[in-house]
């Protein structure tokens, strides 16, 4: 309809929808943004540029965990879409890559029809990325450890804290907290005045998709 579009995650609910949706935004040259919020958070912005400076030396392993209480509310998906994808993109921006192969461990308990526990391992050639997902554990944690070969951080998304520890000690980065949904909303809007390309453009969204279907067995 003309009308520049913000999108939450997942971009679709298949690889073609989401197709669709980058060409139709091409036609009609208008900004399509998909809501992978933990883009936003300043934690991981400061994860990323000290694995840019090299502060973590080489990528081996990033560990994630996203777990919490089940969810009867949430019915149409698994926690493989409504919660992996948030890990999985995370993964594509800190390495800057894709993953040539995906794995999945994933089974049903409580959820009607849909999964509700998985371990998913995406294979990145020199590193490889292990994502938790569960909806079993009694309280919320949302981490993130990277592995490199000169030190290891962990980021906690909840608190927005990253820590670093390399062979001789470990300290906590000074990181300016802000509200990652804010931040992602005004960045949207910067997008629309000034032409820029969203950070999280549909191609991004979807190629984080992609791979949480290829995870969950829907897609190959």
């Amino acid at each position: 309809a003309g009308v520049h579009c913000l999108v939450e995650k997942p971009i679709a609910s298949t690889v073609e929808e989401a197709e669709s949706m980058i060409e139709a935004a091409a036609i009609n040259q208008v900004k399509l943004m998909v809501g992978h919020i933990e883009r936003f958070n300043p934690a991981v912005l400061k994860l990323k540029s000290l694995i840019e400076e090299g502060m973590l030396g080489e990528l081996i392993i990033i560990s994630t965990r996203r777990v919490g209480p089940f969810q009867p509310r949430i019915r149409d998906v698994g926690i493989i879409i409504d919660s992996a994808t948030h890990d999985i993109d995370a993964c594509r921006y800190l390495t800057g890559k894709e993953p040539q192969k995906v794995f999945a461990k994933s089974g049903r308990l409580l959820h009607p029809f849909k999964e509700d526990y998985a371990l998913i391992m995406l294979d990145f050639g020199s590193s490889a990325a292990s994502i938790e997902v569960n909806w079993f554990t009694p309280y919320k944690e949302r981490t993130l450890v990277v592995t490199g070969s000169k030190g290891i951080a962990r980021l906690d998304y909840i608190t927005q804290q990253l820590t670093l520890h390399n062979s001789e000690n470990g300290h906590t980065i000074e990181i300016e907290h802000a509200e990652p949904l804010k931040t992602e909303i005004a960045h949207f809007l910067d997008c629309i005045t000034t032409g820029k390309e969203p950070l999280v453009n549909g191609h991004e969204g979807l190629q984080a998709l992609s791979i949480a279907l290829q995870a969950a067995g829907g897609e190959k």
